[in-house]
């Protein structure tokens, strides 16, 4: 695409899905990761379901999909299941697999889930690690002559594109059935067990989460009057701590259809504010909580969009929006603040 550039500040699901479509449609693309290549985080499991698959065939080779098919749902005894609702007695209220309008889902680990995604990007040496963004400039007359987007970088560095996509999460500063045999061996590295406890905040004793002195005994004591399943669920891993985290909840608020107008004026009508070169992708533009696929169906389905009639950024943005918030909505994703007991074991 001649000298079409595309920079993309951070290299996480979103980022590195949107990179390897870039790239293998010959975009001349450049992905920045805050963190360095040796750090592993750790995140929550998540899922992966039709409309989700369908934005990753989009972006990715078969033989790059096929790599992340083999891994879904190779522990669960099925490929795409739908979760039940329970009450606290665990009994069976609510079994969604039976409706057929609900989107089933298969389970992947998100460590790796982005080791799929970012390792052909890596590998295509399009990928700066410890790269921490600073801020951008709109310059009129960039290397190319035209329009163009500085991308400036803590370190005193920049580099200059045509569109600048951020991707570096919620903190961004930019806006069949198989069988399965009772014992068989697996890839730990691989693998996760995964639980939440959404805790309304009345029931919780501390102000503070970092005042907790023992986060799953608080759990414990929550549903102590619970059936014994869940406690053993709750007690699972004992002697990972660490891995037990707590966050508040986050809510969303649909973006108006001309918020990057909003945002100028607002501003004082700084070019830099809500420019049409500058997107935003995933939990940078609209919080998602970690569950039921909404991340996924969300941003990889926005990549599929065309653009019809004069081809003009406003109906790409708002059949993105129109697409995030309906799925936020479904799974839940407008919920209030709460407080989440999670782990997450790899």
């Amino acid at each position: 695409m001649g000298n079409f550039r595309v920079c993309i500040v951070g290299g996480g699901l979103a980022g590195s899905l949107l990179a390897n479509g870039l790239i293998n449609n010959g975009v001349d693309t450049m992905v920045f990761e805050r963190d360095e290549e040796t750090l592993k985080r750790e995140g929550y499991q998540i899922r992966l379901g039709d409309p989700a698959l369908t934005g990753l065939a989009s972006c990715l080779t078969d033989s790059q999909l096929e790599s992340i098919v083999q891994k879904l749902g190779r522990y669960s005894g099925s490929s795409k299941t739908a979760p039940s609702v329970c009450n606290t007695k665990f009994q069976t209220i609510l079994d969604l697999s039976a409706l057929p309008t609900y989107s089933k889902s298969s389970a992947i680990n998100r460590v790796v889930l982005r080791d799929l995604l970012l390792d052909p990007v890596i590998a295509e040496g399009r990928v700066k690690f410890g790269k921490h963004f600073s801020h951008y400039e709109i310059i009129e007359n960039g290397p190319s002559g035209n329009e163009s987007v500085k991308v400036n970088f803590t370190d005193g560095s920049s580099e200059y594109c045509d569109i600048l996509v951020a991707a570096d999460g919620s903190g961004s500063k930019k806006g069949g059935d198989q069988d399965q045999d009772d014992d068989f061996d697996f890839d730990e590295k691989q693998a996760s067990f995964y639980w939440s406890l959404s805790v309304p905040r009345e029931l919780c004793p501390f102000d503070n989460p970092s005042d907790i002195p023992d986060r799953r005994q608080v759990c414990l004591d929550i549903v102590r009057d619970w059936a014994p399943e869940y406690h053993v669920m709750l007690s699972a891993g004992a002697g990972d701590e660490d891995n037990i985290t707590v966050t508040r909840l986050r809510a969303s608020t649909k973006l108006s259809k001309d918020w990057r107008q909003r945002l100028q004026a607002h501003n004082g009508n700084v070019r830099e504010e809500g420019h049409p070169r500058v997107w935003l992708v995933g939990d940078a533009v609209h919080a998602m909580q970690p569950t039921r696929q909404v991340g996924s169906r969300a941003t990889s389905k926005n990549l599929l969009t065309r653009h019809k009639g004069n081809g003009r950024e406003p109906s790409y943005a708002r059949h993105c929006r129109h697409v995030a918030s309906t799925a936020r909505a479904e799974k839940g994703g407008r919920s209030g603040p709460a407080t989440v007991y999670s782990r997450d074991r790899d």
